[in-house]
């Protein structure tokens, strides 16, 4: 992520506010393949040296053995499960590589049959699938280079989730480029996992945009 895009998130972060923190559970045994881990190992390893210099060696390399064991289970842990937050993050960096390489199969998948495109929550009047779809090349053609990427990511409660990105797109030669806030409403669909419900342009360089930002589908 090149520093002009970190600038952006920077920017633009107050925009909705932030998102709750992902469950504690999560975040220590699927969340942190390295942080958790290696503090636990660091733990086992002062208590062990602890129990050592008390004369208790052998109490001491149990205690390590012990740490190193549940240090590379919650590696493996984190490696291997995918929490529902973290399907949602993956899921709008999917859906940024879509726009970006002009995937509409890819594109296609990520977007729920009933799909709403919305301005700072207010319902746009267009198709909303066949908007997105039909005006993918444009969009394509617009993006100055691959500058877009997942701000923040969140489940909210009950199969649904949000997550937010930040995109860059060239507006023309004078007015050089344009940042924009997108958040994406998510909800877990049987057989076809997480999908986008709602598509919302929240801020375009920081100020709510205008209702006529989509032209009524034609």
């Amino acid at each position: 992520m090149n520093g002009l895009l970190t600038h952006g998130f920077e920017r633009f972060a107050s925009t909705i506010g932030t998102y709750p923190p992902p469950p504690l559970t999560d975040r220590v045994l699927f969340e942190s393949p390295i942080l958790v881990p290696v503090a636990v190992l660091i733990l086992a390893v002062i208590i062990g040296f602890g129990l050592g210099r008390a004369a208790k060696g052998k109490a001491g390399w149990a205690v390590m053995g012990v740490g190193l064991v549940l240090a590379l289970g919650l590696a493996a842990s984190a490696r291997l499960v995918e929490t529902d937050r973290e399907a949602i993050e993956s899921g709008t960096r999917a859906f940024v590589e879509a726009i970006v390489n002009g995937d509409e199969a890819s594109m296609d998948d990520l977007l729920a049959s009933r799909l709403t495109l919305a301005i700072t929550g207010s319902r746009a009047d267009v198709e909303a699938r066949e908007y997105i779809l039909g005006n993918l090349d444009w969009v394509q053609e617009q993006i100055q280079r691959h500058s877009a990427g997942v701000q923040e990511a969140a489940v909210i409660a009950n199969g649904a989730g949000r997550s937010k990105f930040v995109f860059r797109l060239l507006q023309s030669r004078s007015l050089g480029s344009g940042f924009s806030t997108w958040v994406l409403e998510w909800q877990e669909t049987p057989g076809e996992g997480w999908q986008i419900h709602t598509v919302d342009l929240v801020a375009i360089n920081g100020n709510p945009p205008p209702f006529s930002a989509f032209p009524r589908y034609r």
